[in-house]
């Protein structure tokens, strides 16, 4: 049997019952103490991080250096975009991808006559404009084939490698999705007199919602409608796995996407609509413009919708819209570009010569001739970094 002492304090112990209460109190003085020191080390750090916030907020920069660059002839008549922060290129003849040092990462050939590309996150699909053959990449190479057996009009994909297609019959429109082994999922049959014609389409990231543009005519009168179909759980109830629906008259929709989880957007005649829902997406926002909508700029939360601004005495301006309809930024733009991206609260607009680099709130950050003729440029793991592609390297520049 195990022997159990028990432990009675002396008088003169630390423990004893007189010194209880000024142990206590030293406990007591070493908890504030404690508290007013993690107290301390939050406002240094509050602070600090508030100057350095803004410090780099009003940091502005001259030139770039390069940091590295390797020797690559780029193929003539070949189009590059950014994947992932990978180079994509992509022609008639095949697409292919490689890292920022120039190594192929894969290369699938084809032959097509009017390539149609699209990338979400890191899948890619590429079919034929009236052909009927899509191939289906990931980070890895090759996924899959599928052979759709009718015209492609145009085409979507998801994050996890669903695709949605817009088909071309003689009589019908059709829209048809498959997964990435080429199975097909959903067909749908489309009529001109009860739907419309599809204009566009996009997938959410896990490829449960597919959101279409139709356009038709009404009467007299042509009409947009934007419609939302569901093909979880949640839509199997709905006809058609119809979730939700808009109209709009004497308007043209010709540009619709997903702004991350449960926003979604459509571009039409001097409007700018948004929606919002994971599940059953309904309208949220309506902008009517004045301007004529010269292009649309997609972010990974926000839309930038580019038009002329010639009563200000510039070329062009870009207003950027978060998914709730709220203008954030509203940037004035002299110079006539190839690209802008939007990016963590910044606008970078560029050409073969030149670059500029502003903040939302309209602080330019950077405005400089580039050296060599630029063909891509891809934004790095911060507002400093980019990646530089010509007709004849890769270079990594960091902006000084």
């Amino acid at each position: 049997m195990a022997q159990i002492k028990k432990f009675v304090p002396k008088k003169d112990s630390p423990f004893s019952t007189e010194n209880d209460a000024s142990f206590e109190e030293k406990i007591k003085q070493h908890r504030q103490k404690r508290f007013l020191q993690i107290v301390a080390l939050i406002v240094v750090a509050i602070v600090v991080g508030s100057a350095l916030y803004t410090y780099l907020k009003n940091l502005t920069y001259n030139t770039y250096i390069v940091t590295s660059t390797v020797e690559k002839n780029m193929v003539t008549g070949s189009r590059y975009v950014n994947y992932a922060g990978n180079i994509l290129s992509y022609s008639k003849d095949g697409v292919f991808s490689m890292d920022s040092k120039g190594n192929s990462i894969w290369n699938e050939t084809y032959e097509m006559q009017n390539p149609i590309l699209r990338i979400s996150g890191k899948m890619v699909a590429v079919a034929d404009y009236d052909g009927h053959y899509v191939f289906i990449m990931d980070e890895h190479g090759m996924k899959g084939k599928i052979d759709t057996n009718l015209p492609i009009r145009d085409l979507a994909v998801s994050e996890n490698g669903i695709i949605a297609t817009i088909l071309e019959d003689t009589r019908i429109t059709n829209i048809n999705l498959y997964n990435q082994e080429g199975t097909m999922l959903v067909t749908s049959e489309l009529r001109m007199q009860q739907t419309g014609y599809p204009m566009a389409l996009d997938l959410s990231n896990d490829g449960n919602l597919l959101l279409v543009s139709y356009f038709g005519v009404d009467g007299s009168d042509v009409k947009s409608s934007i419609v939302f179909y569901n093909y979880s759980d949640v839509g199997q109830n709905n006809v058609d796995r119809l979730v939700g629906a808009s109209d709009y008259r004497d308007v043209v929709m010709p540009v619709v996407g997903f702004l991350g989880k449960g926003s979604a957007y459509a571009v039409g005649d001097k409007r700018l609509s948004f929606y919002s829902g994971e599940e059953k997406p309904v309208s949220i926002s309506e902008i009517i413009l004045e301007e004529e909508i010269l292009g649309v700029y997609e972010g990974d939360t926000s839309v930038g919708l580019l038009v002329g601004d010639l009563q200000e005495g510039n070329k062009y301006r870009l207003d950027v819209y978060d998914g709730k309809g709220n203008r954030v930024a509203s940037q004035k733009i002299d110079m006539e570009f190839k690209d802008i991206i939007i990016r963590n609260d910044t606008i970078l607009i560029y050409n073969e010569t030149q670059m500029e680099l502003f903040t939302f709130s309209g602080k330019e950050k950077y405005n400089n001739q580039f050296q060599e003729r630029i063909n891509l440029l891809i934004p790095g793991s911060n507002i400093r970094k980019y990646t530089m592609v010509t007709d004849n390297s890769i270079s990594t520049i960091e902006l000084r």
